[in-house]
């Protein structure tokens, strides 16, 4: 078994809102027009001031509320495709089995990082070739992994996974130096 990471960029920016009724608009921010000119100066443009401008949004914004969930529902609908797929696990949403090429795969899902677990490196290889298509992404199959606060340690000899680095910067270290003045944990 080996483990890959993927994380997808911009994930909430990715879903186009399909009904215009759920579309925002945004006011243009000061100096858009000056920018437009100088970037395309051949394009004509409204003498009207910036802040008096409103685009509507094609795609969702990070700080709607929906943003998260219609995320989700766009990656799912990929991974359940069936040129992929995917079947979703009925007690954990965001885990998803892969029957692949004669082999047992799974992959984790949270917010807009991947964790596949296989043993046959080609799953990983089609995996990335269909994320490619729809997404910009980067991913990582190193022997030393790092996944939502998680170490991953990879070998010939198996598969080691702890919270050191998480445990030691955002627990002990900040409290032991207040408690006992000195930056050295004892570990």
């Amino acid at each position: 078994m080996h483990i890959y990471t993927l994380d997808i960029f911009n994930a909430y920016q990715r879903n186009i809102i399909e009904n215009s009724a759920n579309r925002h608009h945004m006011r243009l921010p000061f100096l858009y027009q000056q920018w437009f000119r100088r970037k395309w100066p051949q394009h004509p443009t409204n003498q009207v001031p910036s802040n008096q401008l409103a685009l509507q949004t094609l795609k969702s914004i990070q700080g709607t509320k929906d943003a998260g969930r219609d995320w989700f529902k766009l990656v799912d609908k990929f991974l359940q495709n069936p040129k992929i797929g995917m079947v979703p696990c009925t007690a954990f949403k965001g885990v998803y089995l892969w029957l692949h090429n004669n082999t047992t795969s799974y992959l984790c899902l949270t917010t807009d990082d991947m964790m596949l677990a296989t043993s046959n490196h080609n799953n990983y290889i089609e995996l990335c070739d269909s994320l490619e298509q729809f997404f910009d992404y980067t991913s990582s199959d190193t022997t030393t992994l790092s996944f939502i606060n998680i170490r991953i340690i990879q070998s010939d000899l198996g598969i080691s996974i702890d919270q050191t680095k998480h445990i030691e910067y955002s627990i002990l270290r900040p409290y032991w130096h207040k408690e006992y003045g000195t930056d050295t944990i004892p570990y």
